[in-house]
């Protein structure tokens, strides 16, 4: 109920919960990793793979220095195109409260092995690290979304969260 004793619907206040929690936003600036093939094109996917977004920087694995400074060249390029897209995938998002913005790339010499969408998919669903009681309070939460495939999206988005809090330890 609000204030004036009136009735809100539960959708409603999830968006509002979503929003003052950032959920949204931090889902749809995680989509950069679902698009970055189709983005960046199969050239660049093959040789740099993104790893994590920290705030507005999205860091990029790449295998050697000679990648890392050929990239940088196409820094500028590769931000308007990845934010030209994450513009376009936030509008799918119902309640979306802030659009997604990649400010920054910065690219690191590492692990550039690449696995499809499906593998990442499985290994997410397919891991141990998740609490059964917390996975059901999270299942409790977020039940009200309607979108079937919007709710299955944020479930792995919270899945990949949860295991890199416990293997920080």
């Amino acid at each position: 109920m609000d204030q004036m004793g009136k009735t809100t619907a539960l959708g409603s206040v999830l968006d509002k919960v979503f929003c003052d929690r950032n959920w949204q936003y931090r889902l749809a600036i995680n989509k950069v990793f679902l698009v970055w093939e189709e983005v960046v094109g199969e050239e660049i996917a093959a040789v740099a793979v993104p790893e994590i977004v920290k705030g507005d920087t999205l860091w990029v694995s790449v295998p050697d220095s000679m990648r890392m400074q050929q990239l940088h060249l196409k820094k500028m390029t590769l931000l308007a195109k990845i934010n030209q897209r994450l513009r376009e995938e936030s509008k799918q998002l119902a309640g979306a409260c802030k659009i997604p913005v990649i400010e920054d790339i910065r690219f690191k010499i590492g692990e550039t092995e690449r696995i499809n969408s499906r593998q990442k998919s499985e290994v997410i669903e397919n891991n141990a690290y998740v609490d059964p009681q917390r996975e059901a309070e999270f299942d409790l939460l977020t039940r009200a979304v309607k979108d079937d495939e919007l709710r299955d999206r944020i479930k792995r988005l919270w899945r990949g969260q949860e295991k890199r809090y416990i293997d920080r330890g």
